[in-house]
């Protein structure tokens, strides 16, 4: 018994020693595993950029299905449309059997080249036709890849485009000639010449003999490259103004008398530089398209007074109130409200005078008594004020919209501007049609 006794004793005075003399054991804090953490961290920005790689993917393969969407690599162009030029063997060589017309007089003229430069793209496009001879219009198309560092110099400084869009614009976004007459030699013939104006085809790519006179009466000339005087039926002609090109351009087909001087062209060629233009309704007619060209213009640059002074004078006293509410005259306006209100807050992105497409694709130009009758396609666009296009101009449509012109002292002015209406009892008043 004793002896279990203090055993007893002494467990407990072990025990005692232990909780006086020692600390009790502490759990140990778990290491941190940096190798781990940093795999996950990496597994979950690889995770994430897949993610959006793939999400962008599908966007960028989602926008390039979109539509009219203007890919990167294609190129847009402002020219007139020409004959290619080409010869069979041309096209044989540059491998464009198929191509017939080109795109070239980009810019302003005079014309200057650098080395390296195109002056003309050679179109791919089954939807191409003589219809847009002469036409100033807008191209883009894509670059064929065996065409891109290609040399020009050996295509007559020329490159391709495979065409996706083409469009009319406006004869005044192109200046092929000159803006002033050229000066005639003392030594030089004035000639008087009636025919039939066509468009021609061009001896080569770079060459612009682009219009031929059929005559009513052959001519001799004197000069003849042959060496000895020639009887001539059908002479080569060139207008030597933009003015001259535009009215050239709308007496196609049509029997004209012109004024020119015969002189040497290309490879000893002769062809007749045009001065002047006689034929009916050719003097009045671009006058008008001018005054449009001008008008709309205006309404591009926003340019309120100039677009105003275009108008005849008000003759009613609706018109003349309809005047002073775009103008703003009221004492506590003070500034035009024309394009800076709700409803007349619009652009024209793009305009053409309308063509019927039967028989003859003429201008809708008409003329009743004293007054020209234009109708026009405008494509507008309106300024949106609430979400989610608030502060753009977002709101577009394409109308016709026809033009009253009048003589008033001597100039053409605008009488009447409004909507094309399919009512013939719908009364249009004279600024209708400065609203969207």
């Amino acid at each position: 018994m004793e002896n279990q006794i203090n055993v007893s004793d002494q467990n407990t005075q072990r025990a005692g020693q232990n909780s006086t003399n020692q600390p009790m054991p502490v759990s140990e804090k778990p290491k941190i595993n940096y190798w781990m953490i940093s795999i996950v961290i990496l597994l979950m920005v690889l995770l994430i950029g897949g993610g959006w790689f793939i999400f962008n993917s599908k966007n960028k393969t989602y926008s390039k299905q979109q539509p009219g969407t203007v890919q990167s690599d294609q190129t847009t162009t402002t020219g007139v449309i020409r004959t290619s030029g080409l010869s069979e063997e041309d096209k044989q060589k540059f491998g464009l059997t198929t191509v017939n017309y080109q795109v070239t007089d980009f810019g302003d003229y005079p014309k200057t080249y650098q080395t390296g430069q195109i002056m003309g793209y050679f179109l791919l496009s089954n939807d191409l036709n003589d219809e847009l001879l002469g036409k100033c219009v807008q191209v883009t198309g894509v670059i064929p890849e065996e065409w891109k560092n290609k040399k020009n110099a050996d295509a007559y400084n020329r490159s391709v485009l495979n065409v996706t869009k083409i469009e009319k614009v406006d004869y005044s976004n192109c200046k092929p000639y000159s803006q002033i007459q050229p000066t005639a030699g003392s030594t030089q013939e004035k000639l008087l010449l009636r025919g039939t104006v066509v468009h021609a085809k061009r001896p080569a790519p770079d060459i612009g003999y682009d219009y031929q006179l059929k005559l009513v009466e052959p001519i001799v000339d004197k000069f003849s490259s042959a060496g000895s005087p020639q009887k001539v039926s059908l002479a080569d002609v060139t207008p030597t103004t933009n003015t001259l090109w535009n009215e050239l351009e709308n007496n196609i087909d049509k029997e004209i008398t012109v004024e020119g001087y015969m002189v040497w062209g290309y490879a000893e060629s002769r062809y007749l530089q045009i001065i002047n233009i006689k034929g009916a309704g050719t003097s009045e007619e671009p006058e008008v398209k001018d005054l449009i060209a001008k008008f709309e213009k205006y309404i591009q640059d926003r340019n309120v007074r100039g677009l105003m002074f275009l108008f005849t004078s008000t003759k009613t006293v609706e018109e003349t109130a309809s005047y002073r509410n775009l103008m703003g005259l009221d004492p506590d306006v003070g500034a035009p409200r024309l394009f800076n209100n709700v409803t007349s807050n619009f652009i024209v992105t793009n305009w053409n005078i309308s063509r019927r497409e039967y028989p003859d694709n003429k201008e809708l130009i008409t003329k009743d008594n004293d007054k020209y009758f234009v109708i026009v396609e405008e494509t507008r666009k309106s300024w949106c004020n609430a979400d989610p296009c608030a502060g753009t101009y977002s709101f577009e449509n394409t109308g016709f919209y026809v033009f009253e012109i009048v003589k008033q002292d001597s100039s053409w002015m605008v009488d009447k501007y409004y909507p094309q209406s399919s009512s013939p009892k719908t009364v249009a008043t004279k600024y209708e049609a400065l609203n969207f």
